[in-house]
Order: C-alpha cells, then structure tokens, then sequence
C-alpha cells in the first residue's frame, strides 16, 4: 500500500494553532481600539475564539497521544488487522471533540450578535 502524497506531519499544526492565536490576538486589540463602544461584544467573540482555540489544542493533543497508543498495539501484532483498540486518551478525545463541537455550534449561533455592528442595517 503507497503511502498518499498529500498528507502533512501532525507537528505542522502546532504552528498553524498558534497564528490562528497571534492572529486573534492582533485583530481583538485592533477591534477594541477601533470600536471601543463594541468592547463587551468583542470581549465575548473573543471567549468564544479563544475556547476554539483550547479545545482544538486539546484534540490535537490528545489524538497524538490516541494515533501513538494505537500504533504501539498494531506494532504489537504485524499481521493483525486492528478496526477497534483501546487507548486511555481516546474518552478525553471523544470529550474534547464533543465541546469543541458544541462550542462551534453556538460560535456559529452568536455570529449575527457578533457581526450586526459592522453592517450598519436598519435592523441595528
């Protein structure tokens, strides 16, 4: 079986975590200093980014940990064909996958909150 050739090391996206970070901390300073009237809103976007942020620090590192415990029991047995296997970290995953999704979804609920300030509607 070939390996494909369009698949990147796990490690490059510790760099990609952190500029989505910096990126968020440049654009929420700017924000408050352009809006200060929107302080309170921004302050909330910024909570919901900055809780993105964690959990998906956390899936990262917890699937590190789960892709090594599997790799060691399929290392265990070559010619073993491994759907299920257990690794401690894979209830930790499964949470932090769980809060990552629900914190996106209501992320995503809260965008016209957070975007109605830079429409200048009637609906303001």
């Amino acid at each position: 079986m070939t390996e494909p050739t369009d698949t990147r090391p796990l490690s490059d996206f510790d760099a990609e975590l952190t500029e989505l970070n910096d990126f968020r901390e440049q654009v929420v300073s700017k924000l408050l200093k352009a809006a200060p009237q929107h302080r309170l809103l921004t302050l909330q976007a910024d909570w919901h980014l900055l809780g993105l942020n964690y959990h998906l620090t956390a899936i990262h590192r917890l699937y590190g940990q789960v892709a090594h415990d599997v790799g060691d029991i399929a290392a265990g047995d070559s010619a073993s064909n491994i759907i299920i296997c257990n690794s401690p970290a894979m209830q930790q995953l499964l949470f932090e996958f769980y809060a990552f999704t629900s914190l996106a979804r209501i992320t995503l609920d809260q965008l016209v909150q957070f975007a109605r300030p830079s429409l200048n509607g009637p609906w303001q």
